[in-house]
């Protein structure tokens, strides 16, 4: 037996029974696979178009346990603050939050989209996987989103920081919900959204990294399920020699693949 570690994050707690256990460890990072389903179940939700990867700011004003919420009036400020930055906000949350999205909603009519109590864990996956940044409180999308790597500012109320934030404190700024103020949670998105200098990845971040691929339509099977791996597959069509002829029908292509003459950036 080992003594039950109370100084450190819940991942290095388990870690640490792991070792002690003979387990080899391969790291501490989080994972969070995308499924070509995550991805359909992603295109299936309302105005899913209208969320450009990269150009909308994701809220989660909700949690388990009231509690432990930081004041929706400070995800209304600081939700006015990111749509004046030019920033989509989609919502998201359980149906028995609803009543924080419909706030929020009033707050700011014709910047947001309401998705509380329509996704799955896929398709909020894939809705953090193309976000800009998270404002959320200490519940689980905080997690997911530091296994996808997307940015996000966390509001730690009444939970311990050491235990449960993010391990990666430059992505994923953890504050204090009880002192801090829609203008400190603005000022460290503005520092998440500013551009960063290029980093190269390391060889683990690169082979989970979804690749965006451009291909053509080399043969009906081999393309549909090539397209089932978790990654943005990009299909230009209009031409008119072999190769250029687009989906075949009679195939269920999923959502992540994009075809006919759209514009591929």
């Amino acid at each position: 037996f080992i003594p039950y570690p109370t100084d450190c994050s819940e991942i290095h707690r388990h870690l640490r029974l792991l070792k002690h256990a003979g387990v080899p460890l391969e790291g501490d990072h989080l994972e969070f696979p995308l499924t070509a389903e995550d991805h359909r179940e992603f295109g299936s939700l309302p105005h899913s178009g209208l969320l450009a990867p990269h150009r909308f700011a994701c809220i989660h004003p909700g949690g388990r346990g009231i509690g432990r919420r930081w004041p929706i009036e400070g995800f209304i400020q600081v939700a006015r603050g990111l749509a004046e930055r030019g920033l989509t906000i989609a919502i998201t949350g359980v149906a028995e939050e609803r009543s924080l999205a419909e706030a929020l909603g009033r707050a700011l009519p014709g910047r947001t989209i309401d998705l509380c109590g329509l996704t799955t864990l896929g398709s909020v996956g894939v809705l953090l996987s193309r976000a800009r940044v998270l404002i959320a409180n200490d519940t689980g999308v905080s997690h997911v989103a530091a296994a996808l790597r997307t940015p996000s500012v966390v509001l730690s109320v009444g939970s311990d920081p050491i235990r449960w934030n993010p391990l990666d404190g430059a992505r994923h700024r953890a504050l204090d919900g009880a002192t801090a103020g829609a203008e400190d949670v603005l000022a460290e998105a503005d520092d998440l959204l500013s551009p960063q200098p290029v980093v190269e990845p390391s060889r683990s971040d690169a082979a989970r990294r979804p690749l965006r691929i451009l291909t053509w339509h080399v043969h009906g099977n081999y393309l549909y399920y090539l397209t089932h791996t978790p990654h943005h597959w990009c299909l230009p069509v209009g031409l008119s020699r072999p190769g250029y002829s687009g989906t075949a029908p009679g195939f269920p292509w999923p959502a992540c693949l994009v075809s006919s003459g759209d514009h591929f950036s």
